[in-house]
């Protein structure tokens, strides 16, 4: 079964030192700041949605919420986790 998973980036150009990862699903916060908290591949935390629409609304938001977050890329993938 298809899954879908967020990619976080800092860059809207695509540098790939600013990327974050794949997102956990959570952020946290730091002076009134908040950040995703992400990793560099897919592993079991890792948030995963059933429906790209839901996938994308949520990165549309996190785009919002996290002022550091400049873009985002949602992946399709295998329902198989490391």
């Amino acid at each position: 079964m298809k899954e879908y998973v967020i990619h976080l980036t800092s860059s809207t150009y695509g540098d790939s030192s600013n990327e974050y990862g794949y997102w956990s699903g959570k952020c946290y916060v730091v002076q009134f700041n908040y950040f995703p908290l992400c990793d560099k591949d897919l592993i079991l935390h890792t948030k995963r949605y059933k429906s790209r629409v839901r996938a994308e609304k949520m990165a549309d938001k996190l785009l919002i919420k996290c002022s550091t977050v400049r873009s985002w890329t949602v992946v399709e993938t295998d329902s198989e986790i490391k």
